[in-house]
């Protein structure tokens, strides 16, 4: 499940970084996370998993997909401010 979830975050954001706005970016990323939480998904998987994508971008200097990356990981840990786009309830202690 968390392949999955890794190859359709990176594919989005690689194909669509150039062509989309950014929020509607993190906010189909946003989508993505909420089906696979709703899959059974855990938080602390997700966060794992996009944590090694994160890392690979800041090796590669893709210094865009790293900052967005960044920001999911901000919405995944419950790092934000309007508490409408969080998806698990809990803050994640990483």
């Amino acid at each position: 499940m968390c392949i999955d979830l890794i190859d359709k975050i990176r594919a989005l954001v690689e194909e669509g970084l150039n062509n989309e706005n950014y929020i509607e970016l993190i906010d189909k990323c946003r989508e993505i996370i909420i089906e696979y939480k709703n899959n059974g998904g855990k938080q602390k998987d997700a966060y794992n998993t996009l944590i090694e994508l994160h890392k690979l971008y800041d090796e590669k200097n893709m210094e865009k997909e790293y900052n967005l990356i960044g920001d999911v990981l901000d919405i995944i840990v419950g790092y934000v401010g309007n508490k409408k786009i969080l998806i698990w309830e809990e803050y994640l202690k990483t």
